[in-house]
């Protein structure tokens, strides 16, 4: 009709705003509208076969008589409510009890999917073909059909797999399909959050992957080991098909993805030491006392937050925790203030006092601002003419 934008029609009765979304989502899983909304080529070519766009995408998307008219059967089986009573979700046996029915005049409980494969075949002038069909051939077309369906066995139970769009179904432990790496699901009854059920799949195979991989490079922080990670991943939808590591990836994105990480998860990955704590604790007391020097926040908070600001020139090549537990917090910090801040901070709140008899004291400086105080030994103490102080 010309609108990309199906909303805007003048509605009666507006459709429910989710079931657009999904809608339009297929349309696009589907190559039938680009990102815009506008029909495709290959949408107009789908518009024009009287059925479901799933459907008909795996009648075009067969490209010779014999897959033309097993993706007709596959549609039938999918329309109509499965003849067969069994815990085994292979389409393959339906396919082959049809053409079976089929090719002995006896269809019996399969006359309804005969007649409606039937219609199908008529819409891409095909013939009927009842030869044993290829298990991976009606699996490629089913992806088609529901590219968001493909599933990998998952790493948790015979039987599991994981949707392209990260839900898990299952089929029975002791189905054939158990043993795929790969499948297309055609039917199954979804479960969020917990197992589906497959009642209609097939096996895929690597190359019927490669019209829905994605490719994307990743440079992420690795918390659990504790390093920058750099790899090519190949994916269809969630699942990964294959990973390679990543050369040569710029400085700039190494720096930029590790001050990301420190400002979510920094006190893991850098050395705040007793004594950068109490570095931290003196600025913070030397702020309180004097607000009007206009000290900067060095609370872990703020610091973690601003280390755009000021980690990069103490990284240098460091890429992993170990590396970053190396560089010396307490000089990154004073690098936060200008020299006269700095002095004025050694001037009012020092790491240490000297006492008569040479020895130096170290002042612990009060998580609040409450008063600093430090250990001396009794005979350190004579000659002290007064209390020591500072600020």
């Amino acid at each position: 009709w010309g609108e990309s934008h199906a909303e805007r029609l003048p509605w009666l009765s507006p459709p429910p705003v989710l079931s657009m979304l999904h809608a339009r989502e297929l349309l696009q899983a589907l190559n039938a509208v680009d990102d815009a909304g506008r029909i495709t080529p290959h949408g107009r070519d789908l518009a024009s076969l009287p059925c479901h766009p799933r459907v008909a995408q795996m009648l075009l998307k067969a490209d010779t008589p014999e897959r033309k008219a097993l993706a007709a059967d596959l549609a039938a089986l999918l329309e109509e409510k499965d003849p067969l009573d069994t815990l085994e979700a292979g389409v393959y046996i339906r396919l082959r009890a049809l053409r079976d029915a089929r090719a002995s005049h006896r269809e019996g409980r399969w006359n309804r999917i005969a007649r409606i494969a039937e219609q199908y075949r008529k819409m891409v002038r095909v013939r009927e073909n009842n030869e044993v069909p290829d298990p991976f051939e009606a699996g490629a077309l089913l992806a088609a059909a529901y590219p968001g369906r493909i599933a990998k066995a998952w790493k948790e139970g015979v039987g599991r797999f994981c949707l392209a769009g990260g839900d898990l179904a299952a089929v029975d432990p002791s189905d054939p399909l158990a043993a795929s790496e790969w499948l297309a699901i055609g039917s199954l009854h979804a479960a969020p959050g917990g197992i589906g059920r497959i009642f209609l799949a097939a096996p895929l195979g690597a190359s019927d992957l490669k019209p829905y991989i994605r490719r994307r490079d990743v440079v992420a922080w690795d918390s659990r080991q504790g390093s920058v990670i750099a790899r090519r991943e190949s994916r269809v939808g969630q699942l990964s098909v294959s990973t390679q590591p990543l050369s040569d990836v710029p400085r700039e994105e190494i720096v930029r993805v590790i001050c990301d990480a420190v400002r979510k998860e920094g006190t893991s990955m850098l050395d705040f030491s007793d004594e950068v704590q109490n570095l931290q604790r003196r600025v913070v007391a030397v702020a309180a006392w004097h607000p009007e020097l206009a000290l900067p926040d060095l609370s872990t908070e703020a610091v973690l937050d601003r280390a755009p600001e000021w980690l990069p020139p103490f990284l240098g090549k460091a890429s992993t925790t170990a590396e970053l537990k190396r560089i010396d917090l307490c000089e990154a910090f004073w690098s936060l203030m200008g020299w006269t801040q700095r002095q004025t901070v050694e001037r009012l709140a020092p790491s240490h006092i000297t006492v008569p008899t040479g020895s130096r004291i170290r002042v612990e400086y009060r998580q609040g601002g409450g008063a600093p105080g430090g250990r001396v030994r009794v005979r350190d103490w004579p000659g002290l003419s007064a209390r020591p102080g500072v600020g």
